[in-house]
């Protein structure tokens, strides 16, 4: 159903016969209605599954994108929302809807051309996200200690994210308070920087993407020992073996054969990939 505004000349919303009426940038605008012959093609199934995964994103990290996309909102005549779904279509890949994956390194929660700032990796303990932030800009009339550093953890399993103003430019240790559950998972922390100063009021920079953080995320674990067996057959094994197993796999491996025999000791170090 249409809705007419007082009169034709005043504009009218949706749809009246096969005309649609919508205000675009501040205008009143009247199309023919265009009627979708097939909605269900590949590629547009495709699009909307990129629309659907953002659309929804965007209300999780709405608390970052409403300050990170401010000011180009503003004089773009858009909303946050709208420009993080436009910025960040090209996170995706495959061909199809369900061959869709996400970068999320790549993930952009902000617009602008404001110098960022250099961060070290991120560091969960708790309820406590820890970030070490340092500035390496120059400090002239359109950068500012006084601009403000955002930190946004983002945790997909949970479908939560936490995002806040947590210190200035000038550096230091900088702490964002998450959920408990947050330790246990995988968070994929970002940082971004605002102007403050009346040169540079609402200017962002770029996302910055600080890695991971979590008992989720990955990492390396090494270990070394040494392995002695001896005897014949199995009972070889299972020496070396389990004196490997208290180190590095190598060495026990070394010291019993599966042929047994008189071999003893061998020692080594293994490296461990955890998920």
């Amino acid at each position: 159903m249409g809705k007419i505004n007082w009169s034709l000349t005043s504009g009218f919303t949706k749809k009246l016969g096969n005309v649609v009426g919508f205000n675009w940038k501040g205008q009143n605008i009247l199309r023919a209605l265009v009627p979708v012959k097939n909605s269900k093609t590949e590629s547009q199934q495709l699009q909307r599954g990129k629309f659907g995964f953002l659309g929804n994103l965007s209300g999780i990290v709405y608390d970052a994108i409403v300050e990170g996309y401010r000011l180009e909102a503003n004089k773009n005549r858009s909303t946050q929302s709208g420009l993080f779904i436009k910025n960040n279509m090209d996170i995706f890949s495959g061909n199809t809807r369900d061959e869709l994956t996400v970068d999320l390194s790549a993930l952009q929660l902000s617009d602008g051309k404001l110098k960022g700032v250099v961060c070290g990796s991120p560091a969960i303990s708790g309820t406590t996200l820890t970030v070490v932030v340092s500035n390496t800009a120059a400090i002239n009339r359109r950068t500012a200690l006084a601009d403000r550093v955002y930190i946004c953890a983002y945790c997909p399993k949970l479908e939560d994210a936490v995002c806040a103003c947590v210190g200035t430019r000038q550096g230091g240790s900088f702490e964002l308070t998450v959920p408990a559950e947050y330790a246990s998972e995988l968070v994929h922390v970002y940082a971004f920087v605002v102007g403050a100063a009346s040169t540079n009021d609402g200017v962002a920079s770029p996302t910055i993407y600080l890695g991971t953080a979590g008992e989720g995320t990955a990492t390396p674990s090494t270990g070394s020992g040494t392995g002695t067996g001896s005897g014949s057959g199995t009972g070889g094994n299972t020496g070396g073996n389990t004196g490997g197993n208290t180190g590095g796999n190598t060495g026990g491996n070394t010291g019993g054969d599966d042929n047994g025999g008189d071999d003893n000791g061998g020692d080594g170090d293994g490296t461990i990939e955890t998920e």
